[in-house]
């Protein structure tokens, strides 16, 4: 009789209000999801850019590294690029064992002019 039909009218009621409340759990996921989204694209966006300054810096410290490679080889570090105002390493070392060389590179970069590219290099290379 009746009470079967209430009991129906009221199973109905709660899948109702369990379908709405299953969309608004959806909908919040989807506008959660998008939320991430986005500040995962500005946190990519960032990455990028710092990843792009970090390699631009690669590429100066390594075209410095090969001239002062080739300097050394040649035995010419003292006249090459911004250290030829002060002789930095004298053209013995390029003939020394590789632990003096960087030693005398050290002592030139402590002693090279401040904010000259050998002291920025040598004060990074001693802070490893």
């Amino acid at each position: 009789g009746g009470g079967e039909g209430d009991w129906e009218d009221a199973v109905e009621g709660l899948r109702a209000d369990l379908r709405s409340d299953v969309r608004n759990v959806h909908m919040e996921m989807i506008r959660q999801f998008g939320e991430q989204k986005e500040m995962m694209a500005e946190l990519v966006a960032v990455l990028r850019a710092s990843e792009q300054r970090l390699q631009a810096q690669v590429d100066v410290l390594s075209a410095e590294n090969h001239m002062l490679r080739s300097c050394l080889r040649a035995g010419e570090l003292a006249s090459a690029g911004p250290a030829a105002q002060s002789p930095v390493v004298p053209a013995a070392v390029a003939a020394a064992p590789m632990p003096r060389r960087i030693a005398d590179l050290d002592a030139g970069a402590r002693a090279a002019p401040e904010g000259s590219a050998v002291r920025m290099v040598g004060e990074a290379r001693t802070a490893w």
